[in-house]
């Protein structure tokens, strides 16, 4: 059912794109900073980035704010905290407020 304060609207498709994507569509090599907070989409944008390394590597840094969604949040989040280390390196955590991630020098 419909909750309180809600109103429904008329439904628009969208065209989504990958963050990859967008950034060879708009032939961007490199970014300064990716700050992700997007309740929980975090997990599988950054297993998706850390899957296609060098691809995390185009990020000199990254903010990041982890989300509790599931019980399995903290065992993903440490997963993608080992697989940034590759990368880069914690420039300062707060866990599941913010973290940074520095681009380690090549």
């Amino acid at each position: 059912g419909k909750g309180k304060g809600k109103e429904e609207g008329p439904r628009v498709a969208v065209h989504l794109k990958t963050l990859s994507t967008a950034l060879n569509e708009l032939e961007i090599a490199t970014v300064d900073l990716l700050k992700l907070n997007v309740e929980g989409a975090e997990y599988e944008i950054l297993e998706s980035m850390v899957a296609g390394q060098p691809e995390a590597s185009r990020f000199r840094n990254l903010q990041i704010q982890f989300h509790e969604i599931s019980g399995e949040s903290a065992a993903r989040a440490a997963s993608l905290r080992a697989a940034l280390n590759r990368t880069h390196c914690l420039s300062y955590a707060f866990p599941f407020i913010w973290e940074n991630w520095r681009l380690r020098d090549s």
